[in-house]
């Protein structure tokens, strides 16, 4: 799967993309976090209170 990080919707294909790495809460917040930049999707998965 390619990612555009450019577009607006690229935390959903993120979440996708991260569905078999990571626990599913974390997948369904991750489209809701609030993220301006790819460098900061580790962060939101880490928030989540499943990882940490």
């Amino acid at each position: 799967m390619i990612i555009d990080f450019d577009s607006n919707g690229w935390m959903a294909l993120l979440g996708e993309a991260l569905r078999c790495s990571v626990p599913e809460s974390a997948r369904r917040s991750l489209p809701s976090a609030r993220v301006t930049y790819y460098e900061e999707a580790p962060d939101a998965l880490i928030d989540d209170a499943s990882l940490s």
